[in-house]
């Protein structure tokens, strides 16, 4: 089952310029007067709180900042993050369903089996914001350090299919989260949702295979794997799409870019409403 490219950035916790001459600029500065500014779009969240507590202001308060970082990530493309519910699951299916092993396929189908129950409960929000379910662990193959999983690229609209949502780990629950936690996982949440409305990343994990779209960077394995462990990070490929919010993985430095063909493949998708 290769999960790589639903699964967000698995952390990596281990882990001759030409001369423009001024012609060519008198005629960019032409081009400069015809320019658009790109429409705005919102996409809405509803977050499910599986088996943690969600009715208190200091748990809206750490889930505002998760939106907080998203929204200002979505911002530089001309995106907003527009209504918010929160829904809060108790009980034994939600104790269960809280630890998500994405290795358990019973059903042979090629995708996790607390995966698709879990996002059937989307279910119980018959509207056309995102369904984003918090979890406190998210475990494949013995890895622990998976930060969120998307039900697809691109996501149905459909509630209630075994795709419907995105799942983030708060690695035990809202509570044991800090500052620097929850700022991750507000990049996590815009990253997890941008394969809800139809992206790949950037450059998978071992830099042979890419996004395809042309304006976004590329980062090969044989020109940047600098250590030579079969895998590219965010420091070895930093010149190229290391600082973008697609990339396959996340790490110590600031990743928020996005391209303009990212971001019309995102106002494509019906979640996607016109301001």
């Amino acid at each position: 089952m290769n999960l790589s490219r639903y699964i967000v950035r698995a952390a990596l916790m281990c882990a001759p310029l030409v001369v423009i001459v001024m012609g060519v600029a008198m005629v960019l500065g032409g081009c400069e007067k015809n320019y658009k500014e790109p429409p705005v779009y919102s996409v809405g969240f509803n977050f499910h709180l599986v088996d943690m507590d969600g009715d208190s202001a200091e748990a809206r308060n750490r889930i505002e900042t998760m939106i907080a970082v998203a929204r200002d990530v979505y911002k530089k493309v001309n995106f907003e993050i527009g209504s918010i519910e929160v829904h809060v699951y108790t009980g034994a299916d939600a104790q269960r369903l809280t630890n998500q092993d994405l290795e358990r396929d019973e059903n042979n189908n090629g995708w996790p089996d607390d995966m698709e129950e879990l996002l059937t409960w989307s279910s119980n929000t018959p509207n056309l914001n995102m369904d984003i379910f918090l979890v406190k662990s998210i475990s494949y193959a013995g890895e622990m350090g998976i930060l969120g999983i998307a039900g697809g690229i691109p996501g149905p609209v459909q509630k209630g299919t075994p795709n419907s949502g995105v799942i983030l780990n708060t690695f035990g629950g809202l509570y044991s989260m800090s500052g620097s936690d929850l700022n991750l996982q507000g990049f996590t949440l815009a990253h997890e949702a941008d394969h809800y409305l139809g992206l790949y990343h950037t450059t998978e994990r071992d830099g042979t295979e890419f996004d395809f779209l042309d304006d976004t960077p590329q980062c090969p394995s044989w020109q940047f794997d600098r250590n030579n462990d079969g895998l590219v990070s965010p420091i070895e490929c930093i010149q190229m799409d290391g600082q973008y919010l697609m990339f396959w993985a996340a790490g110590p430095i600031i990743q928020d870019k996005s391209s303009s063909k990212q971001a019309e493949v995102k106002r494509r998708h019906p979640m996607s409403i016109p301001k």
